[in-house]
């Protein structure tokens, strides 16, 4: 029997774009956005008094990248300030209160025109407070490992910084139970659902983990959910990119760097719990209430529709299978501009052919890149047998046909075994290889430039990842204290070791870090210390001496610490006389001569007491002693008078000193 060629002819626009207004293909809109809101007094008491009631609205248009506001009206006359409006009514006499700020709004649709590559991780720290923690946007371990993971071996901003925007599209699941809550990011990664606003504050987070600024912006954009169907609240990011700005990613709508002309931009912030209004009043008696901030918006004009962005043509790995083959479908992606693009390339088939993966892939192809992009695909081998199929395939650019193909089918022809497409698509992907950057700063200080042998040594050591790829299992160790710990891109670790101060001296110990890739050492340097100590090793002096001569007592020191005796002194002491001697630091040997007169001697056998005191640099005193023996000659009467005076006098001279 002679078999008939059937073509299998469907349908192949995507349900996600079928029947969507011109809101999603146009290079302009005109928007008129109407943003009100209702204040009631409530008094207290008949006779209350109001001097001012103040509304401050921190959401509303203002010219920006890809937004002009052609007019806007504020009722009842109200007064921009910067980043806020203010409404204020004088001594109101009516108690329901209104606002409204009307605009007219157009938007473009345009792109950041990133036309180099920008080194990731970023070597400079930009926009810091984009890069923390905020009240609501939080920053956990969770967090931080999964963006490292995304991330690793990718050293340019761009494409990291769309790998994370894909998972948390990939990842997330829209939920519009979470529509009035606000999820931090600790939270919502584990829990894997939300709205706009949690989908962009787990992607702020996972930016700001990995050191890139990132921030969050609050407006207005067209949805084709229908429980939203039109304008509504939305929220998306802004990601810093050094020498070219902001560049705006909403990654609940799978814009990568590029975003629709739906969306108008009311007030960029840090963090998503930003108040949208504010309000204050004074007066006697009474209070508030203040209905939600309504925002309303709606299309008045579309302009054109979007020239293509890339170059695009499909085709299939075999032109011809038998039925239940598998087949791979090639897309080749050309950029024909000087700047990044960004693209969302979704493929169209029939029934009879299953897709396996992804059907919506996002791509970013470099200035003038090239990109092959895959689908695995099974045809359906339930076919009737003598008939030649021929099954069309098609792909659409952000919602736009781009092109198209075909691929016939018979029973008898060639079948593909999924193993062979598998290592077929293996190969095709392996081009794609990461650079992978290991590399680590560390820095170690000691907590005291000085301790006590035995004492605790502390060290302090800061560790950054400096390069691309998350570090597992690092190892840091001072003398016997060891730690181990994980560490993310551009994360920033700080640990207490510590060990023994075990002999005295000027030291150098070695702190090393370490796993399969880094191996890295940092030095700190500290000194032990002992109790000063001075040791009398000797006094020289005569045996006797006779009344008036004067004689030379010579006092020998050895330093026998290690710490350096400090301002020493010697003080000795006799018949209750103290006399005292200023020595200086003492280090090593030294020897004190000290002249005296016998006149402050007694007749007979004298007993000397040499003290020496010393100190250290807390002002710790110490003292070390030793006593000499000196026999005073027998003297006359007079001689006895006289040295009773001088010691008299000697008395009270180390009495006033």
């Amino acid at each position: 029997m002679k078999a008939i060629a059937l073509l299998i002819v469907f349908l192949l626009i995507p349900l996600a774009y079928a029947n969507e207004p011109l809101v999603y293909s146009a290079d302009s809109l005109e928007i008129g956005i109407k943003i009100s809101s209702g204040i009631e007094i409530l008094p207290r008491k008949p006779d209350y008094s109001a001097e001012y009631v103040s509304a401050e609205v921190y959401l509303f248009p203002e010219d920006g990248f890809q937004q002009k506001v052609k007019s806007i009206e504020m009722l009842p006359n109200g007064v921009k300030k910067d980043d806020l409006i203010e409404f204020t009514w004088e001594s109101p006499s009516e108690k329901n209160l209104w606002f409204l700020v009307s605009s007219e709004v157009e938007t473009r649709s345009r792109i950041k025109e990133v036309k180099t590559k920008v080194d990731f991780p970023l070597s400079i720290s930009y926009h810091k407070e984009y890069t923390q923690e905020t009240e609501n946007i939080d920053i956990s371990n969770d967090i931080i490992f999964t963006a490292s993971g995304i991330a690793e071996g990718e050293d340019d901003l761009y494409a990291v910084v769309h790998r994370l925007g894909e998972w948390v599209k990939r990842n997330m699941e829209y939920d519009l139970a979470y529509a009035d809550l606000s999820e931090k990011p600790s939270k919502t990664i584990v829990e894997r659902r939300g709205t706009c606003d949690e989908f962009t504050s787990l992607f702020i987070s996972m930016c700001r983990s990995l050191g890139i600024p990132a921030r969050y912006v609050s407006g207005i954009a067209y949805s084709n959910i229908p429980e939203i169907q039109g304008f509504g609240p939305h929220a998306w990011a802004e990601v810093y990119f050094p020498g070219y700005g902001w560049v705006a990613f909403d990654v609940t709508y799978g814009e990568f760097g590029r975003i629709g002309v739906s969306h108008v931009a009311l007030g960029v912030s840090e963090d998503s719990g930003s108040h949208s209004t504010r309000y204050r009043w004074r007066g006697r008696d009474f209070d508030i209430r203040a209905d939600r901030l309504d925002i309303s918006a709606e299309i008045i004009k579309a302009g054109e529709k979007i020239p293509e962005l890339a170059d695009a043509s499909l085709g299939f790995y075999a032109d011809e299978t038998g039925f239940g083959s598998y087949n791979i479908i090639a897309a080749e992606i050309r950029n024909p501009n000087n700047y990044y693009l960004p693209l969302a390339i979704q493929v169209s088939v029939p029934r009879e052919v299953e897709v396996f993966g992804h059907r919506l892939q996002y791509v970013l192809l470099k200035p003038y890149e090239q990109k092959e992009v895959y689908w695995k695909v099974r045809l359906d081998d339930s076919l009737r047998p003598g008939y030649i199929y021929t099954m069309p395939a098609g792909i659409y650019v952000s919602g736009e046909p781009y092109a198209e193909s075909s691929m016939a089918s018979r029973q008898g022809s060639i079948v593909l075994s999924e193993k062979t497409v598998d290592d077929i698509l293996s190969h095709k992907l392996s081009r794609d290889e990461k650079k992978y950057l290991v590399e680590t700063l560390i820095e170690c200080r000691p907590e005291s430039d000085s301790y006590y042998v035995n004492d605790e040594v502390s060290a302090v050591c800061s560790v950054k990842n400096l390069g691309n790829t998350l570090l597992k299992s690092l190892s840091i160790c001072f003398m016997e204290s060891c730690s181990v710990f994980d560490l993310g891109i551009s994360q920033e670790k700080e640990l207490v070791l510590s060990g023994i101060a075990e002999s005295t001296g000027e030291k150098q110990k070695t702190v090393t870090l370490r796993n399969d890739d880094v191996s890295e050492i940092a030095h700190i340097r500290y000194e032990v210390i002992d109790d000063p100590e001075l040791l009398i090793e000797s006094i020289e002096h005569p045996e006797s001496v006779a009344f008036g001569q004067d004689y030379k007592a010579e006092i020998v020191l050895k330093q026998v610490s290690y710490s350096v005796p400090r301002d020493a002194e010697v003080l000795l002491r006799k018949n209750g006389i103290i006399q005292r001697w200023s020595i200086g630091d003492v280090e090593g040997e030294k020897r004190v001569s000290l002249i005296l007169n016998s006149k402050g001697l007694s007749e007979g056998q004298n007993r000397i007491i040499a003290e020496i005191r010393h100190y250290e640099s807390s002002f710790n005193e110490y003292l070390s002693t030793a006593e000499f023996f000196i026999e005073m000659e027998k003297m006359s009467f007079f001689q006895k008078i006289e040295s009773f005076f001088s010691r008299i006098g000697l008395w009270l001279e180390s009495l006033l000193s």
